[in-house]
């Protein structure tokens, strides 16, 4: 539990924070949606995409940018921010997308979300982007978070979790 007079830090994710980049992403990956898939499509997808290796390789792409949310040493979440994947409706638009954005299970609610979020935004005006957009499922609960900062829907695309070809809607926010 964060002390509520503890400040939330947002830092970039450097090559030094990849092991506990990795913890959080799988374990947060892992509390969000065992419940929801198979053990199978769950174990498939954590053994190709949370890896060190493969976080190792995002991590050190230039269209990636991995943020960590913190209080004190501990990591509480994360956000990942990426350019180079662009939808259709948005082909010609200055965008970016928040990939991912996960937070402990114990720490939900602490305003993590929020705090990443702001961080999200803020850097996407910083650099001139005119829509921040994402992919989630529609029966996600953070689906009303997203909607409070003001995203809308504007599409779907298909999010494959193992040997499962889910469809994700995407939304988007309008930053000028």
């Amino acid at each position: 539990m964060v002390d509520p007079g503890q400040i939330i830090a947002i830092q970039k994710a450097q090559v030094s924070d990849l092991e506990a980049l990795l913890q959080v992403a799988k374990t947060t990956f892992l509390e969000t949606w065992e419940a929801h898939n198979t053990k199978e499509d769950m174990d498939q997808y954590v053994s190709e995409k949370l890896t060190i290796e493969s976080m190792a390789a995002e991590l050190s792409d230039p269209q990636n940018l991995f943020y960590l949310a913190r209080a004190g040493n501990e990591v509480l979440g994360y956000a990942k921010l990426r350019t180079s994947k662009i939808p259709e409706q948005l082909r010609n638009t200055r965008c970016i997308e928040i990939e991912r954005m996960y937070i402990y299970k114990a720490h939900k609610g602490q305003k993590v979300g929020s705090a990443l979020m702001q961080h999200c935004l803020e850097y996407a005006v910083e650099n001139n982007y005119e829509t921040v957009w994402l992919g989630v499922w529609n029966e996600n609960p953070a689906v009303r978070f997203y909607e409070k900062w003001c995203f809308k829907w504007f599409g779907f695309h298909t999010f494959v979790l193992g040997s499962d070809q889910q469809r994700d809607e995407l939304m988007k926010k309008d930053l000028r």
